[in-house]
């Protein structure tokens, strides 16, 4: 059976009122030419048929809502469909736009690494992994290169403090960690607040006065005797 609210529509009542209105009309018209048995008998087909007939437009009601609800369900579906395919294809022409980038990318770092080839003297046509490695070894020894003109290694017989040689020294007596250094030549008097380096040794050396100076040729040098010295630490060379 229809649900109750189906009973009650206009399309409904409309047509069961028509309905039964035409067979009253009908029935009215021919009572007193049959028998009152068989105008009861009219009666109860007619009240059924009209209830039949109700009850298809109810049924009827029914469909039409229940096929209305169902179009608009698959229109909400299909909605949501195309506002999903439509979320995708902007994420698709995301995706292919960051990869066209990388492709960019990748044909510029290709074409800056040939043209580092080029300017190493490396064969460019080998692959990119093979010269991205020649490339960072020939890198690496011209690091060293300039680390060394940065940073050049102390020579033996010079006291240094930092990276500035500030003597030449002449005679080195060493007892233990106690040095002695016999002869020492400086453009400048020496700072003795600060620690010396010489070869590999750290020293700490006690102040002193020059002995004496030197002029030759248009250089002034200033000369000490025997500084003592101790050894507080080793320092590698540059």
């Amino acid at each position: 059976m229809p649900a109750f609210q189906y009973w009650i529509t206009g399309t409904s009542l409309f047509l069961a009122g028509s309905f039964v209105f035409t067979v009253a009309v009908g029935l009215i018209g021919i009572r007193e030419m049959i028998s009152h048995k068989a105008f009861m008998i009219l009666m109860v087909f007619a009240v059924a048929l009209s209830f039949l007939a109700w009850r298809t437009a109810a049924k009827q009601e029914e469909v039409s809502a229940t096929q209305e609800t169902h179009s608009r369900e698959l229109e909400n579906k299909i909605g949501d469909l195309n506002s999903q395919l439509a979320t995708i294809a902007q994420s698709n022409k995301k995706q292919e736009d960051q990869l066209s980038n990388v492709v960019a990318q990748n044909k510029e770092f290709e074409d800056n690494l040939a043209k580092i080839a080029n300017a190493a003297n490396l064969n460019p046509n080998q692959s990119t992994q093979a010269l991205a490695d020649q490339i960072i070894n020939k890198l690496g020894a011209i690091d060293k290169r300039l680390t060394s003109v940065e940073n050049p290694p102390r020579e033996n017989n010079k006291l240094y403090q930092g990276k500035n040689a500030v003597a030449l020294v002449l005679g080195i007596v060493q007892n233990g960690n106690s040095v002695t250094l016999q002869r020492i030549s400086s453009s400048a008097p020496l700072d003795f607040s600060t620690q010396f380096f010489l070869q590999q040794a750290i020293l700490n050396c006690a102040a002193a006065p020059p002995s004496g100076d030197m002029v030759a040729g248009a250089e002034h040098q200033i000369i000490y005797f025997n500084l003592s010295c101790q050894i507080v630490g080793l320092a590698p060379q540059p």
